[in-house]
C-alpha cells in the first residue's frame, strides 16, 4: 500500500509494524490507524501534539513503539 513510502523511499522501520498487525484488521482501519495522531506518539515539539504511526517512523523515531501498538491492535 502507499502508506507505505514517502515519495518512493519505503519508510524505515514500517515493515517491522505491519507485521505484528493482526491480519484479520480490515485495510482501511490499517490505514486510519497509520494516519490519526496516536496520544501514545507525543512530537516533542515546544506546543505539543502527538504523530501518527506514519508521520512517527517518516521522522526517523524508533520503530519498536509503534510496533508494539500494533500488536495491541
Amino acid at each position: 500500500p502507499e502508506l507505505q513510502f514517502d515519495g518512493s523511499e519505503l519508510i524505515p522501520g514500517i515493515g517491522d509494524v505491519i507485521a505484528r498487525l493482526d491480519p484479520e484488521l480490515h485495510p482501511v482501519a490499517v490505514f486510519r490507524w497509520f494516519t490519526t495522531p496516536n496520544p501514545d506518539l507525543p512530537s516533542g515539539a515546544p506546543r505539543g501534539g502527538n504523530l501518527s504511526p506514519r508521520d512517527w517512523l517518516r521522522l526517523g523515531f524508533p520503530a519498536q513503539p509503534v510496533a508494539e501498538l500494533a500488536s495491541n491492535l
